[in-house]
């Protein structure tokens, strides 16, 4: 009897959509994981509700089993067929978490986006936003020569407010001065420069200060073939060439400005449209546990701007939302550090308190 036990089991679980249930099914998970959480079952249902919907900001603080939540998702729109998935994470970090999570709850991940199973859709791929976005892509970019577009279902952007940084600095090109490109575009653009301020020209010019001269639009956009000549060189520059394919298709409305010792070139706002895999996949969800400016999902990510306002999250969340930093100190003449440290007293009679100092030489005038 015990042979045929298992028959019929994984078809079972691949018909499950539902996460709650789904969660429950897999056979072989850990056994940390024995029921999911109440705040993650709640969470898992809101989405479902709206799982429809292309763009979705999903709120839920660090520890409260986000990354669990994040997976089964991803799982479940396999099961319904809205794949291939992606798990995209900021850094390498938090990726062996994610796998290392996966692998204890029994769901089949990958780190290769050639893998037959990802391709299929039976296995999740858990790769770093830089994987993605950058000018070389192994997932296609638009207007490529070897255009080719890797098609994803789902998507899971697992700390989103981490991964703003990394995408704006795709869409951004430092020339360095000893960049064999730095020298032709302060001449081409000099004049320009020496009108905005001629004592900041003079610093760029002898390579001395931290002066910051911004080239005019109108200069940049006259300019504009002279500079992208120029600037071609960067596509076998070793820091540029995963920069440059994302910037040159939009040359014209980048923000330039020259420093002495480099030149930046860059997009007021990532152009997502240019990874077609992220631009068009079916289901986006962004994951955060706090944002200052949940605007910049939509203005830096590309995510639709009707669901910020709308986001799926816990009804009850005491510990999620935004922190406040206060700077007695700095934005008071009246208030001195024996001040701060009386406050500190108080406080730590009800709460737990932190008190940072950058050596042990500081940390004596707080001995006491």
């Amino acid at each position: 009897m015990s042979l045929f036990a298992g028959l019929g089991e994984g078809a079972a679980r691949e018909k499950i959509t539902e996460p709650a249930r789904l969660f429950r099914s897999l056979p072989n998970r850990h056994a940390q994981f024995v029921a999911p959480r109440d705040i993650q079952t709640e969470v898992w249902k809101k989405w479902y509700a709206r799982r429809t919907e292309r763009d979705l900001v999903l709120k839920m603080n660090t520890g409260s089993g986000k990354t669990v939540v994040g997976l089964v998702i991803l799982l479940s729109s396999l099961n319904e067929g809205v794949g291939p998935a992606v798990y995209l994470v900021p850094d390498k970090q938090l990726q062996d978490q994610v796998l290392n999570t996966a692998r204890a709850l029994d769901i089949s991940v990958t780190t290769e986006v050639d893998d037959a199973g990802f391709r299929r859709g039976t296995s999740i791929l858990v790769v770093t936003m830089a994987k993605l976005v950058n000018g070389l892509s192994q997932f296609g970019v638009r207007g490529a020569a070897n255009h080719r577009r890797v098609p994803i279902g789902t998507i899971v952007v697992d700390d989103a407010h981490a991964s703003i940084p990394i995408v704006e600095n795709q869409f951004s090109m430092i020339v360095k001065r000893d960049n064999p490109s730095y020298e032709p575009l302060f001449r081409l653009f000099s004049d320009d420069l020496k009108s905005q301020s001629l004592s900041d020209w003079t610093s760029i010019a002898s390579n001395e200060g931290s002066s910051v001269v911004a080239v005019p639009y109108w200069a940049w956009i006259d300019k504009l073939d002279a500079a992208g000549q120029i600037l071609a060189s960067q596509a076998d520059d070793a820091n540029n060439r995963f920069t440059w394919p994302l910037l040159k298709a939009n040359l014209g409305i980048c923000d330039v400005a020259f420093a002495p010792n480099e030149v930046e070139i860059a997009l007021s706002a990532p152009y997502l449209d240019a990874i077609p895999s992220f631009a068009d996949a079916s289901r986006r969800i962004y994951m955060t546990a706090t944002l200052a400016d949940d605007s910049v999902v939509a203005s830096k990510l590309g995510a639709d701007p009707l669901t910020i306002v709308n986001p799926v999250a816990p009804e009850y969340a005491s510990d999620l939302g935004d922190r406040m930093i206060l700077m007695p100190i700095e934005t008071s003449s009246a208030v001195k550090l024996e001040h701060v440290k009386e406050m500190a007293v108080r406080l730590s009679a009800t709460q737990n308190v932190v008190v940072l100092v950058p050596s042990k030489f500081k940390a004596q005038a707080w001995s006491q």
